[in-house]
């Protein structure tokens, strides 16, 4: 899935993404395999499982607020 499939997808929760691709220039995510997704960080970990030496990445899908006004 495409970053904004998987933001559409799971709106504001936490994704463990595997099989990542990348933007070989930039580095930016482009695509991966939702492993997991819950509302904390601990749900989607829980839902992927253990490592098993896999590439994996966590993602918050909503918008980021600040802790400062």
């Amino acid at each position: 899935m495409t970053w904004a499939e998987i933001k559409e997808a799971y709106p504001d929760q936490w994704v463990v993404i595997g099989e990542l691709e990348e933007d070989p220039e930039t580095l930016e995510f482009r695509s991966g395999v939702v492993l997991g997704a819950g509302r904390t960080r601990r749900e989607p970990e829980e839902q992927a499982g253990p490592l098993n030496g896999e590439t994996r990445a966590r993602f918050w899908t909503g918008r980021y607020k600040s802790p400062w006004p």
